[in-house]
């Protein structure tokens, strides 16, 4: 329970703090990469840095490799990038994949920050780890050449944090990580969802299942097929085939005078394999694609577009018209009247890797051009099989959306108690 105790502070070398806290250097109650043993060779579940998204608490995959060499942790250790921009960025996770006694591994590019007896508990140091204070000490520090930085170790010899005793540290984790799990619980939910609604798609426009007139799956029920020779395959009977641009807008004209200032979406603001748009950052227009809700951001550029990153915009106001990198081409309905549609169309795995087959550029920097969509042939459906489908799966999308809204409430919650619960400026209960 939070509350506003009428606390006494004291000064001290970092500003004022709770009579009843302590300062502490950070390495002092904190271990940092603390020894893991683990033979070479032995295989166990690895971390890479694309496995943790941007401030976000649960890591989301891991595989299995053999031990060569880099960081080693346990359960309830925290793993926080050392590198540009992951450090920016915000990918910092708390351990929770392990079974009791197993070992994992990861980047070299990950420092390991574990609880001391007695000084810290576990989730308490992952909040510490993102802390607003914690985090604009390490970025300043980092060194190294442009694009290469990185933070030693030794900065953690040098930071003074404020320290709660361990009683006061789990009232403040038991906060955060409440809030923690409803953004999770969002989340996943939103997962499911998505598989549930892409799923239908594959099933009804790619193999061409849909229900038939007496509700049974279309091809298998013996529905009639015809070959088409552009598409170079069987659709069924008053299907036709167009060319991609001709059956959904690529990049429509949306009205946005320059110097306005709106919502603006970056490509680190779309998560991989997630329709929901993640952050915004408020900007003034200048350039680059603008859209409205009910388009779909679709990245051009590798590796982002090989990992998924595509959104249904659904964050604006009514009216309301944003605006996104260069690296994103923005589509919105034509002759398919459904937004959930194309979004599920141009997340198939068909169109994108024709789309990934036709980038340009040179390596590391290829992109998809815009002409790609006039080549790309689709069969399309009647529309009546296309409004049948919105109304069965818009409604998921939806509740998606209406729970990405929740996510971002939690989580801006989350962010303005945490650097006021770990000061001392907010307060709260200790059972005795």
């Amino acid at each position: 329970m939070m509350q506003q105790l009428k606390s006494k502070f004291k000064e001290t070398e970092i500003g004022k703090i709770p009579e009843d806290w302590e300062e502490a250097i950070f390495s002092e109650v904190v271990d940092i990469n603390p020894i893991r043993e683990l033979k070479k060779n032995v295989e166990s579940k690895f971390i890479s840095m694309g496995d943790i998204e941007r401030y976000n608490k649960k890591i989301q995959g891991y595989i299995f490799k053999k031990y060569k060499g880099g960081s080693k942790f346990i359960n309830h250790d925290t793993l926080m990038a050392r590198i540009t921009p992951c450090l920016e960025n915000g990918k910092t996770a708390y351990v929770d994949i392990l079974s009791d006694g197993e070992i994992g591994t990861g980047s070299t590019e990950f420092i390991v920050l574990s609880a001391k007896e007695g000084k810290t508990i576990s989730e308490f140091v992952y909040y510490l780890a993102i802390s607003p204070e914690i985090r604009t000490k390490t970025i300043k520090s980092m060194t190294g050449t442009s694009g290469r930085q990185r933070v030693e170790n030794d900065v953690f010899d040098t930071i003074i944090i404020n320290l709660p005793f361990p009683k006061e540290q789990k009232s403040i984790t038991k906060i955060l990580s409440d809030l923690d799990s409803k953004i999770e619980l969002n989340q996943q939910m939103n997962k499911t969802l998505e598989a549930i609604g892409q799923a239908i798609f594959k099933r009804w426009f790619i193999d061409f299942e849909f229900p038939n007139e007496e509700g049974k799956p279309y091809k298998s029920s013996g529905g009639e097929m015809v070959y088409n020779d552009e598409l170079e395959e069987e659709i069924p009977k008053g299907w036709e085939a167009l060319p991609f641009s001709e059956v959904v807008n690529v990049n429509p004209s949306r009205r946005l005078k320059k110097g306005t200032v709106t919502k603006k979406v970056g490509m680190a603001d779309l998560q991989p394999w997630q329709s929901w748009i993640q952050s915004y950052q408020i900007a003034e227009y200048s350039s680059g694609p603008k859209f409205k809700n009910g388009d779909i951001l679709f990245a051009r550029i590798t590796p982002s577009l090989e990992h998924g990153k595509t959104a249904l915009v659904s964050i604006l106001a009514e009216d309301e018209i944003a605006f996104g990198t260069t690296e994103f081409i923005i589509f919105s309905p034509k002759v398919i009247p459904s937004s959930v549609y194309i979004f599920n169309l141009v997340r198939d795995a068909k169109v994108r890797e024709i789309a990934i087959g036709a980038m340009t550029g040179s390596s590391g920097r290829q992109r998809v051009p815009n002409e790609c969509f006039d080549h790309i042939m689709l069969p399309v459906p009647p529309e009546q099989l296309v409004n049948r489908f919105d109304n069965k799966v818009s409604v998921m999308y939806k509740r998606i959306s209406n729970s990405a809204r929740e996510i971002d409430c939690f989580t801006q919650l989350r962010d303005s108690l945490l650097p006021k619960l770990m000061s001392g400026k907010i307060r709260v209960s200790v059972p005795g």
